[in-house]
């Protein structure tokens, strides 16, 4: 695969910048992330220099944060959720560090997989309630992380069911009431769904595959 230069984009790399693009937005550490990716302090802290000098945005984002948890000790969500970041306020000069990278942290984890997967949850289950099948023919089971787990009664077309709740998966907070972050855009959420018999033992929602009984996967 090419990527957008013309750069031969090797699944190697793939995996470095994924490591490296979680790892900056989630608050990790330079020497956690050359742990992590086997590389030295030194090529770690160039990774991150790069990153940002590329998203310059995302640069200011975490010096707001920053700014924030510092005069406020707290954060909030995109929905506007609270958080009190209680490190900030301790004497050890580590822990205090800890605050700054929980400031970059908490929004974006409690945002995507708090704030959106609830938000796409209520959404799935009143359209379902207008089918009449909420809790009748298709059941919310489990959440994990920005994972949904439903089990599907047999009688339903298994890919029907998946056509009625993907635009309730797929949204964009963009203009949302009552959102605490004002979104002027907000990419498109890309959406996988898997099938199977049981949550162990799932597969690609697009392969053909008959079954006795049904549980959907979806991974925001």
């Amino acid at each position: 695969m090419e990527n957008e230069d013309g750069l031969y984009i090797t699944k190697d790399f793939r995996v470095t910048h994924n490591t490296t693009a979680f790892g900056i937005i989630y608050g990790q550490s330079v020497s956690a992330m050359a742990q992590q990716l086997g590389i030295s302090r030194e090529e770690a802290q160039q990774i991150r220099d790069m990153y940002f000098a590329r998203f310059p945005k995302l640069a200011k984002y975490f010096e707001d944060q920053h700014e924030l948890v510092e005069s406020t000790s707290e954060v909030r969500t995109w929905l506007g959720r609270k958080a009190t970041i209680w490190e900030q306020m301790h004497s050890d000069r580590g822990v205090r560090s800890k605050a700054a990278r929980m400031s970059v942290n908490i929004p974006v984890q409690g945002g995507a997989t708090g704030d959106y997967t609830k938000m796409a949850m209520i959404r799935v289950r009143d359209a379902l309630k207008k089918k009449g099948l909420w809790n009748d023919k298709v059941r919310l089971l489990m959440n994990q992380h920005d994972s949904l787990v439903f089990e599907v009664s047999n009688e339903l077309d298994i890919h029907e069911v998946i056509e009625l709740m993907t635009p309730q998966v797929q949204f964009s907070l963009a203009g949302i009431q009552g959102c605490y972050n004002k979104f002027e855009t907000f990419p498109p959420m890309s959406v996988d769904w898997e099938i199977g018999p049981q949550w162990g033992s799932v597969y690609d929602a697009q392969e053909e595959y008959v079954l006795d009984s049904h549980h959907l996967d979806i991974s925001l």
